[in-house]
């Protein structure tokens, strides 16, 4: 009976625990918006230009989109113009979003680009302190623009 206890305890400790960090810390829904449907938002459209115009910036842009949700286009500036931009993760904890890119060769060499780039859309309405990252952790500024 006392074995039955303790085996009740330590799973409703572990189902408190698992409930308290689930809320304190969770993953944001996301999509990367194809380079072909950049037109779709006349502002990120801009934007998106400026960087092909202006080569060495480096850093992160936030737009507010489509019913609400956000847009952030990240680019590497022409120092990694044999590189392209991928999400790895993108985590919410405690209302600050930590969005982290994986920086990788560009194998394909497709794309001429001249300051490569990632649309990164985020099912997030609220309001929110915003960190971008590589997997290195070398951190992305937030671009100053209009």
């Amino acid at each position: 009976m006392v074995r039955k206890g303790i085996v009740f305890l330590f799973m409703m400790t572990v189902l408190l625990i698992t409930a308290c960090s689930s809320q304190s810390s969770s993953n944001v829904g996301y999509w990367v918006l194809e380079k072909n449907r950049v037109n779709e938002d006349h502002d990120v459209k801009e934007y998106v230009s400026y960087l092909q115009e202006h080569k060495d910036i480096r850093g992160y842009k936030e737009f507010t989109i489509a019913e609400g949700m956000q847009m952030v286009v990240v680019s590497l500036g022409n120092s990694d113009k044999e590189k392209r931009l991928d999400v790895a993760h993108v985590k919410n904890s405690n209302g600050d979003i930590k969005l982290t890119v994986d920086v990788q060769k560009n194998e394909s060499n497709k794309t001429n680009e001249k300051n490569p780039y990632v649309m990164i859309g985020l099912n997030n309405k609220e309001d929110h302190k915003l960190s971008v990252t590589d997997q290195k952790g070398n951190k992305f500024k937030e671009v100053d623009y209009k």
